[in-house]
């Protein structure tokens, strides 16, 4: 058994030699929280038609010029929401809510990289709905304002995440 007994700047120094762990600030009384968060922006989209009558059309995301598109798959039960696969997009996730009264929701994330920098203040977030005859519609179109800070277990503990602010 080994039993340190510093009360210095050196404390960290042996109890990372001794344990192998990351220990920020020395302050082994305090005790973080696990919640977590996720980096950048999310969206909501009501749809202009029912689940049923959007399947085999393509929803594609774009962050800047970055984009992924997706093939709307057939609907679920009534409230119900079904995934959209982005192939290629770890980062864009989507789900297709159909809902009772024949409304449908698409929701689409784009996660930035975990424990990334603020992002800029200005990305363009385009999301586009495509059918069979090639006739595209614009569903979402809006650049960031800015990015909301969030650290949920406070700046010392981490993680610390930003989430997309968009203009009215």
């Amino acid at each position: 058994m080994i039993t340190v007994s510093m009360h210095s700047t050196s404390c960290c120094a042996v109890a990372l030699a001794l344990v192998g762990a990351v220990v920020q600030g020395c302050d082994f009384g305090k005790t973080c929280t696990q919640m977590g968060c996720t980096s950048g922006a999310g969206i909501r989209i009501d749809l202009p038609s029912s689940a049923a009558t959007l399947t085999g059309q393509t929803v594609t995301v774009c962050r800047n010029a970055e984009c992924y598109a997706a093939v709307i798959p057939p609907p679920g039960e009534a409230g119900t929401g079904k995934p959209l696969s982005f192939p290629g997009a770890a980062a864009v996730n989507g789900t297709l809510q159909n809902d009772a009264d024949q409304t449908s929701q698409l929701y689409v994330t784009w996660q930035l990289p975990w424990n990334s920098p603020a992002p800029q203040s200005a990305d363009r977030y385009v999301v586009t709905l495509t059918n069979s005859a090639g006739t595209t519609t614009t569903l979402f179109d809006k650049t960031t304002t800015s990015y909301e800070k969030l650290s949920p277990n406070g700046d010392d503990c981490g993680p610390i995440c930003w989430q997309a602010i968009f203009p009215p």
